[in-house]
């Protein structure tokens, strides 16, 4: 197996970080149970002599000739990397990126105003990963209350629970801490996600370009967790506070 790396012309934070040190923790497995692994990475200088984005028409040439396997890109930001991505996935490459949208649902509208034509989202899309990072509540100190009438409110819009399903307590961060979380409440954080398998109906749904909303409900209909759905879930076993789900919708 070859794997190319293409990261963008600056180095980025955040979500490629985590993706490309989650993807070097499975190399190191890879790379002792295959003795054809082969990692090759894009060389930037020689590419962008005069400053230029890397994935100019060389870069691209030079990247494909090598024929690998997995292509892992930095991220998707403008639509000349949006192309090149779409257009490797679309030619047998197995294509990792990162992109920035609200939900998993919404990067296909994200695409399309990059450019990318809803045909090609739709044939070169396997699955949609959306994550957030979100303080975990201590459970060293915690404290456990009534929930207020605007946390009420705000489950009542999610449209999830019904009256009587929504939770009279909820566990909150106490104000004071203690010195196993350094008197914050918080101890670290915890990754509220959604995923979307990319099936025909979803892929009929993209190339007629419907709503983000009707392509979310044919999602939850062939049981997909959304985001907030997860962060309920946490919610309700005390890892995050009610408020932090606000963020989600």
């Amino acid at each position: 197996m070859k794997v190319l790396l293409a990261p963008s012309e600056k180095k980025t934070k955040g979500g490629s970080e985590e993706f490309f040190s989650s993807f070097f923790e499975i190399q190191k497995e890879a790379i002792e149970k295959f003795d054809t692994f082969l990692q090759t990475n894009t060389d930037t200088k020689n590419f962008c002599k005069d400053k230029t984005p890397i994935l100019k028409r060389k870069a691209k040439k030079a990247i494909l000739r090598q024929d690998p396997n997995v292509i892992l890109m930095g991220e998707v930001r403008d639509p000349e990397s949006a192309q090149f991505a779409v257009e490797a996935a679309n030619t047998g490459h197995l294509v990792f990126t990162t992109l920035h949208a609200n939900s998993s649902v919404d990067a296909f509208e994200r695409l399309v105003e990059l450019e990318v034509e809803p045909a090609k989202i739709a044939t070169s899309a396997l699955a949609i990963f959306a994550q957030r990072l979100v303080k975990k509540v201590c459970h060293h100190c915690y404290i456990e209350r009534d929930i207020t009438s605007e946390e009420m409110e705000m489950l009542r819009r999610l449209e999830i629970f019904s009256e009587e399903e929504i939770p009279k307590t909820v566990i909150d961060a106490n104000p004071d801490g203690c010195p196993i979380c350094g008197n914050t409440g918080f101890v670290g954080r915890t990754l509220v996600d959604e995923v979307i398998a990319i099936n025909q109906k979803i892929r009929e749904l993209i190339t007629n370009r419907v709503p983000a909303f009707e392509i979310r409900k044919e999602v939850s209909r062939i049981g997909y967790k959304t985001m907030v759905e997860n962060g309920i879930e946490k919610m309700i076993k005390g890892e995050i506070k009610p408020y932090q789900l606000e963020s989600m919708f």
